[in-house]
């Protein structure tokens, strides 16, 4: 699979780079992840994490996703 080996950093950065490849769900897991690993790093817990993002009105499916694939 093309991204294979990319951490999902590395992704991310490459779906912003490459926009008109992406589909606008792979767009707001590229942004949510950004979001989250910014989020992780300023000491937020998951569940702070978790409920903030769901507020913002990204699908709960979509932060398990990104949560699960280790930021």
């Amino acid at each position: 699979a093309k991204g294979a080996g990319m951490t999902v950093q590395q992704f991310a950065a490459h779906v912003d780079a490459n926009p008109d490849k992406f589909s606008t769900r792979t767009k707001r897991q590229a942004n949510l992840a950004q979001t989250f690993a910014s989020m992780k790093k300023e000491g937020y817990d998951f569940d702070v994490i978790e409920e903030g993002l769901t507020k913002e009105g990204y699908p709960q499916e979509e932060i398990i996703w990104v949560m699960a694939n280790g930021i």
